[in-house]
């Protein structure tokens, strides 16, 4: 019997300890603009993020800015949204925005603190949103909280520009090292930014919360579920999952070496620039849903048996902790995020991931072991339950994101 207590325990690395800053209720309410990479209709981590702390901060009695790429709401749940202009890059909408008119717009906004979703920049500040705002604010001596959320380095490899890796990790240090406090997902990416040289008095660890009422146990039962169980796996077949993006970096063709598992069904749910190359690599090996959201989502998650998530750039990997609210075991490479998702052996299982064109074997051999073993499935699956029930947004943000808005306020102030 596997004892769930000990899941969910929090991660030091070298001399990064994970700070909880608790706001005293007689602060002030405050005004945070968010500058995002994302596009609030882009389905992304990162986007998921900024309509979450969104949400909660505007319940709290904040007022929120939210500035992303287009296309775009004209707002989302009270708070103003301003689109930029866009190009399309791999399958992302990436935002332009000049410093000089970041500081006219931070300066007519009047904002109290700046919320830097995901920074990205290039030399000149010629593309996307982040090093714009961040230097923008920074000559406005505005606050400056930067959430790093995308492993830039390593996608960069991804896309075709491997070898731009320390060009890449210096625009990155230089554009954290300006802001007064950096919130990091898991202890993999706070060694990164470590690594890159961004200053460690300025990190934090931040996680991400997790909607325990969307993602939970109980949309087993739902028609849809129970459609698409009765659908997929007609004679009650272990259905292994996986929802992401379909993009080269998270590595789906990794995938295939479980479709050969007896008794077993796989589903893909997502969309993206892989989505065809995907559907003729697996063939009728695989089921393939396209996007979802709302109850279609959580019902998706709750027919699944086994969360697979063979990516290896993911700083934290949202879709594990949804995967885990909605009482799954998930297996998932032993690289950024997910290891400190995953509790190895009582969550799920952590396996050492291989080159871009070998097979994941260990990968297989979890699988196989889940597949096999009902009652290990059943009880990794209570466990992960347990392990995020007390991890809300509403609890990460009131308890902790305002903290951190305030230090940030504070240091700035140091500075001056």
């Amino acid at each position: 019997m596997i004892d769930c207590a000990r899941s969910g325990e929090s991660t030091i690395v070298g001399d990064i300890v994970p700070r909880t800053h608790i706001l005293n209720n007689n602060e002030q309410n405050l005004h945070v603009g968010i500058v995002s990479e994302s596009s609030l209709e882009h389905a992304s981590g990162v986007t998921r993020s900024v309509r979450e702390v969104t949400t909660h901060l505007m319940d709290g009695g904040h007022r929120v800015t939210i500035v992303c790429p287009s296309p775009a709401y004209y707002e989302y749940n009270g708070a103003e949204v301003i689109a930029t202009k866009s190009i399309s890059l791999k399958g992302f909408d990436v935002g332009h925005k000049p410093q000089k008119k970041f500081q006219k717009l931070f300066t007519q906004l009047g904002i109290d603190v700046l919320h830097v979703a995901s920074p990205m920049d290039t030399p000149g500040g010629v593309l996307f949103l982040g090093g714009n705002a961040i230097r923008a604010a920074n000559n406005l001596s505005i606050p400056i909280a930067a959430i790093y959320q995308t492993d830039a380095v390593r996608f960069s490899s991804h896309l075709g520009f491997g070898f731009a890796k320390p060009v890449v990790k210096k625009i990155l240090s230089d554009m954290h090292n300006l802001a007064d406090v950096n919130l990091a997902p898991s202890s993999a990416s706070v060694q990164d930014l470590v690594d890159w040289g961004v200053c460690p008095e300025t990190i934090e660890l931040w996680g991400r919360g997790v909607d325990t009422e969307a993602f939970n146990p109980r949309f087993r039962m739902s028609p849809a579920a129970i459609a698409l169980r009765e659908s997929l796996a007609p004679n009650g077949e272990i259905i292994f999952g996986v929802v992401s993006r379909l993009e080269p970096e998270k590595r789906l063709h990794k995938l295939q070496i479980v479709t050969d598992i007896a008794d077993t069904k796989l589903l893909i749910v997502g969309k993206g620039t892989e989505q065809d190359r995907l559907q003729e690599k697996f063939g009728p090996d695989a089921h393939f849903t396209g996007r979802l959201d709302g109850e279609e989502l959580s019902s998706a998650y709750a027919a699944i048996d086994v969360f697979l998530f063979p990516s290896v750039t993911d700083t934290f990997a949202q879709v594990i902790q949804e995967a885990k609210a909605s009482g799954i075991p998930a297996i998932a490479a032993n690289r950024g995020g997910p290891r400190d998702l995953i509790e190895h052996g009582m969550t799920g299982f952590l396996y050492e991931p291989t080159a871009k064109k070998k097979k994941d074997k260990a990968l297989r051999e979890y699988a196989a072991q889940l597949t096999e073993d009902h009652e290990l499935r059943v009880q990794m699956g209570k466990c992960a339950r347990a392990s995020v029930e007390n991890r809300t947004w509403g609890n990460l943000i009131r308890n902790e994101l305002v903290g951190h808005y305030t230090r940030a306020i504070d240091v700035r102030h140091g500075k001056k």
